[in-house]
Order: structure tokens, then sequence, then C-alpha cells
């Protein structure tokens, strides 16, 4: 044999010996890998051979069946309960006999959640077809209109009631057990018998003082049924007596904001973020009436319920983090739960939450138990296009879904030392609230509040009022003159009925301007039915009788327009001269024959010009005496003839003829052919 030869079998035989090597070495990783999977098996195996009295033991081997993957190994869980419980009775161990049941009931509410509000296809109907669920909302409607309905009795209420009875049993065994407490909070919360919690929170509150668990399942029951200022207590109590890290589903932001807001959030400082979020709470508050803010209580009671219904801490399971859990906190419990069994396969189980009203859908895939199952398909990007348009809703909160549009016009004027007195003309849609109550006379609270921008009060004029009840289109005006230091505000106008739990509110951001000495400068213009001054000589604005317009007038009605002028330059006898422009643009429609004339309110007008197709302007010029004036108010009445329903916008422009300088103003209305009734006028 040559050399060549032998090298080459040497090679061959080199290489099949390290192929031999590798597949010992394959073959002892894999029987390694069989042997760790099995032992913890063995090892409780031996352990209970051991010492088979411990019932601590037998709760282990059961927590362990209980986490493994496949069913049939889970089934093995509640045997090795049981007998944890019966041991522990023999000794007298009523903890443990409290985990023990605790567990059993986890077993079959895990059970429940599979097959519990299970749907069952109508005829020859296919499966859900979750592209087309995306692409088309009318699907949706038509799947569960048609094609689908519960599926009654199911095997769900069996393991529902089984898991009701275990929870039981554990507080039975030890009143206040936490574990017991918050699984039973689930159990009953997913029937709706939040009154029945009540009682079980308070038992645990009693055994753990100090603990934060008893506290926030009160604040859940108390919200569910109603009671949100005990809520708003309890949920206080709760987080004084968390950790940082079980605070951070009730005061991280992040899920309920937009991408962009919440990476601003993210990068705050600790103090920073906790302004950012009382600011936001205060916006977000239906009606800063109350002392207690519902939506921000409604917000902690699903925060909760996610933590409680899909966290497991031992398998690193966060219900808040979770899929499921993120859409809970935004959009609150949807009005059709439906599971869609998937065969054998844990994985094929399909969870579909609507909401009918919002055209809103999530569908979501695989083990429908705690945290496990995710979006399927293109629904995360869906959840993403739902979250880009409203990153929350609480329109499940009763002062939301029935709150109403207070309408107001506001206009700013100079005011006392420097002030400057912001008048407020609020429209409040009393009919409207009181539609349906049998009522001749109803209590209001009516309000007006300004807050600064850390969200303090600023003014606050509240105050409660009888008024008699009429058609369901009654307005009832409130004006109010609010004196404020220039600077930035919120505007909140709040009315409510006690008697009902309707009520409505306008809110706005404004921005209060300086009317100091030096450049010529024009109030806004208060638009108004009908203005009158109260004697012949009016000095302010103040001495008008003012029937103020929610911005809709009617087809053939005259329209009132009021401002005052500020630093006019007068001659060496203080005799100031200025000239007015009115101009009455329509926009976003076509003019079709729109003209207008002067009927009131200005004795020596020059006259009408029109300019344009879409513009009338009025023209005056006048002349007054300036020395020692606040400022100089101007009234003009206007009819508009022959316009169209649609948008106009008035612009008042005023010029010092001294000096040249000019100021001007806008007020948008509308022309309507239905503006509403007449609303009654009060003023505070």
């Amino acid at each position: 044999m040559t050399r060549l030869a032998r090298t080459g079998t040497a090679l061959l035989a080199a290489v099949a010996l390290a192929g031999r090597a590798a597949a010992q070495d394959s073959a002892r990783a894999d029987r390694r890998s069989r042997r760790d999977a099995v032992l913890p098996d063995t090892r409780y195996r031996i352990a209970i051979q051991r010492d088979p009295g411990n019932a601590r033991l037998h709760l282990e081997f059961g927590r362990w069946y209980r986490r493994e993957p496949t069913p049939w190994m889970r089934m093995q869980a509640t045997p090795q309960f049981r007998e944890a419980i019966r041991l522990a009775t023999q000794t007298g161990d009523h903890g443990l006999v409290a985990d023990a049941e605790t567990e059993i009931a986890k077993a079959a509410w895990v059970s429940y959640e599979r097959f519990g509000r299970t749907y069952q296809l109508i005829g020859t109907t296919t499966a859900f077809n979750i592209p087309e669920s995306l692409a088309r909302w009318r699907y949706v409607e038509e799947f569960f209109a048609n094609r689908a309905q519960p599926l009654r009795p199911d095997r769900g209420e069996m393991e529902y009631a089984t898991a009701e009875e275990h929870a039981s049993a554990a507080l039975a065994a030890q009143p206040g057990h936490l574990g017991a407490t918050a699984l039973l909070a689930v159990i009953l919360g997913d029937h709706g018998r939040w009154e029945e919690i009540v009682t079980r929170a308070r038992a645990a509150i009693r055994a753990h003082p100090a603990e934060p668990d008893g506290y926030r399942v009160l604040g859940l029951a108390l919200q569910h049924g109603g009671h949100i200022a005990g809520a708003a207590r309890a949920f206080a109590n709760a987080l004084a007596r968390m950790t940082a890290d079980q605070r951070r589903p009730y005061e991280n932001l992040g899920a309920i904001l937009r991408r962009a807001d919440q990476a601003h959030y993210d990068s705050l400082p600790p103090d920073q973020q906790a302004e950012l979020r009382q600011l936001y709470w205060a916006v977000a508050q239906p009606l800063a009436l109350d002392s207690v803010n519902p939506a921000q209580v409604e917000y902690y009671a699903r925060a909760t319920y996610v933590d409680l219904r899909w966290t497991v801490p031992e398998e690193q399971l966060v219900g808040w983090q979770s899929d499921r859990g993120v859409i809970w906190l935004r959009y609150g419990p949807p009005e059709i739960w439906a599971t869609l069994p998937g065969g054998m396969s844990e994985s094929n189980f399909l969870t579909i939450w609507v909401y009918p009203k919002r055209r809103s859908r999530f569908v979501f895939q695989g083990m429908a138990s705690y945290a496990r199952s995710t979006f399927s398909q293109d629904y995360a990007w869906y959840a993403d296009e739902a979250r880009a348009a409203a990153p929350v809703r609480f329109d499940n909160v009763p002062a939301v879904v029935e709150m109403d549009t207070i309408v107001a016009q506001l206009a700013q004027f100079r005011g006392p030392a420097g002030a400057t007195t912001l008048a407020v003309f609020g429209f409040v849609p009393v009919g409207r609230m009181l539609r349906g109550v049998d009522l001749a006379t109803a209590d209001f609270q009516i309000g007006a509040i300004v807050k600064d921008q850390r969200m303090r009060d600023v003014v606050r004029r509240v105050r409660t009022e009888r008024l008699h009840v009429g058609d369901s289109a009654q307005l009832e005006t409130r004006t109010w003159r609010l004196d404020l230091a220039p600077d930035t505000y919120l505007l909140r106008l709040e009315a409510r009925p006690p008697a009902t739990q309707r009520a409505a509110r306008g809110m706005t951001e404004l921005t209060v301007e300086r009317f100091g000495a030096g450049a010529l400068a024009l109030s806004d213009v208060v638009l108004a039915d009908r203005i009158e001054p109260r004697d012949s000589a009016p000095l302010r604005w103040t001495d008008y009788l003012i029937d103020p317009s929610a911005g809709r007038v009617r087809h053939g009605a005259p329209i009132a327009f009021l401002w005052e002028l500020y630093n006019l330059t007068g001659d060496s006898a203080g005799v100031g001269r200025y000239r007015v422009e009115l101009g009455i643009a329509v926009r976003a429609i076509e003019r079709l024959g729109f003209a207008a004339r002067i009927v009131g309110g200005v004795a020596d007008a020059v006259g009408v010009t029109a300019l344009g197709d879409t513009l009338v302007a009025l023209s005056f010029e006048r002349e007054t005496n300036v020395r020692g004036r606040a400022g100089l108010p101007t009234q003009v009445d206007v009819e508009l003839r022959g316009a169209p329903d649609g948008d106009y916008t008035a612009t008042v422009t005023v010029t010092d003829l001294r000096t040249g300088q000019a100021a001007q103003r806008r007020r948008d209305f509308v022309v309507t052919t239905r503006p509403g009734d007449r609303p009654r006028d009060r003023e505070d």
C-alpha cells in the first residue's frame, strides 16, 4: 500500500472515529436532557416515599404538575393537591389546606377560561375568518348576529362552579387568605357578583391589614358596584402599602398613551412622571364638580382586574403587560367575549373581544388561561392602529356615557387693576339631561371652574339651582364674569342634575391676554341675538343687556355684535377718531343672493359696500372723547338676507385715524334653519 493510500485510510478512520464520538456525545446529551426533564418528577416521588405524611411535598408536587405544558401532565396535579389537603387537615395546618384548595380552584379556573363563553357555529357556517374580520367590520357584526351563538349549557359552567367551590373552601379553612381572595374576586367578578366580593375583601383586610391585596380587591368590587368614593379610598390605601414594583401597573401611563407620548413619558425622571400623571388625570376627570375622579378609579379597577386575572408570578406571566391585559387597560371589558375552540390543540383556540359601539374587535390566539394568549395574525397591527386613533376610552364610566356638551362663547375684555375680565356665556342642555325624567322641577349643580397649568383651582364658581323642566330642547344660559391674570388656563363649564347620572360639560384651554397701555387693541367680539344699552350713555361693555348667541343664527333673524376699543389716541382736546369695518364672509358654501344691511346701533353709518362674491362690508367712522375712558364700547346690529346655510366669519377691523394703527378680531357663527330653542338667560 502506498504512503498516500495509507494516509487516506487513516484520515477516513479518524473521520469515522470523530463521527462516532460526536454521536455518542449527542446520545449522552439526549439522555441527560431526558433525565433532567423527569428529574423533578423523580425527586418528588422519592421525597414522598421517604416522607409520605408531608403535606407540603404533595402541594409542591401538584404545583409542578400544574405548570407542565401538556394537558395530561396538568391533570396529575389535582390528586396531589387533594392528598395535601387530607394530610394537612389531619395535622391542623389550615394555611396549607387553604393553599391546596386555592390550587385546585386555579386548575378549575384555567379549564373554565378554556371552555367558558364557548360559541358554536350555526348550520354550515365556516370557521371565523380572521383576515376578513380585520378587513370588514360588517363581517364581525354578521358573524355574531347570524353565524354563531353561545353554547348553553356548556362545560365551562361546571368548571366555574368547581373553581368557586374550592376557592370558598380555602377561605373557610383560613379566612382572609390572600391568594384565595384574589382568585375568588376574579371568579365572582366574571359573573358580576361584586357585592359578594366586598365581604371577602374586608375579611382579607382584617386578616392582613398591612398588605395591599385586600384593599385593591375591595376597590375593584366597590367600583363595579357604583361606590366610586369608597373605591377611591380603597385604592389609595392599597397604593400606600405597595412596593414600587407593585405600583407600576397603576402609575405607568405608557399603555394608555400613544407611542410617541409613551416614549416621552418613559424618558422623564420619576418626579416629572408623577407631575404628568397628576395633570393627565386632572384633564381626564369627567366632572371637576366631583371630589373623586371616576375615570382614574376605573383605570385602577382595570389594572387590578388584569393583574388578578392574567398574572402568574411563578411563571413570569404579567397580566397588565399581556396582549389581553393591555386592551383591557385601554378600553375596558368587551361587550362580546367569545371563545372558539380549536380542536385538541390549545394553540388554535381563539378569544374574540368585540366593542360594537366603537366598531372595534380584537382576536387573540392560544391558551385562554392567564397571560398565555396573544394577538392573532395581524391583530397586533390593528391594535397599534386603534391605539393611534384612541389610546384609551372610559366610555363605560356612567359619568362619561351620559355626558352632554355645554356650548360656550368666550370674550376677553380689559379688567380692573391690570387683570383681564373673561366673559363666559354657557348654554346648558337642561332639556336633554332630564329627558324621560318625570319631574316638574329639578336641582342642578352648575359651575365654572378655572384651573392653572398645574391643574389647581384658580376660580371655582359652583352653585345649586332649582330649575323648571321643559321640553328636550330647553337650554339654560349662564353668564360668568371672571377676572384673571394673563396666563394659560383650562376652563371647565359643568352641570348635572343629582337626580340622574347625566351631566354636561364644556372644556376649553385658553390664553388670557393682557390689555395694557400702548398699541391700539380690541376686545373679543361678542355675538348675540340681541344687545340693548342699559341707558343712553353706555361707558363699558357691562352697560349693555346681552342676550348671547350659542353661535347658531336663524335665517332672517338679526344678529348683534359688541366689542371694546382700547388705547385710542386723542388730540389736544382728548378727542379720538376711528374707522370701523365689519366684514361678514361665508366659508365653505356657495354664495346665493347674500346681502346685508344695518338695522340699528350705528346712526352715522356711511353705507354698505359689497366686496367680492362672499363678503359684505359695513364701514363707518366715529369720534369720541377718550380722556379717562378704560374702553370704548361699540354695538352693531346686522340682518343677513338670503344667507344660505353654512359657516360664516365676522371680522371687525378698527383703525385709529390719527396714528394709522389698526386692530382686528374675528367671530365665527353658523346660519341655519334649525338653530334650536331660545335659551333662558341667567348671570353669575
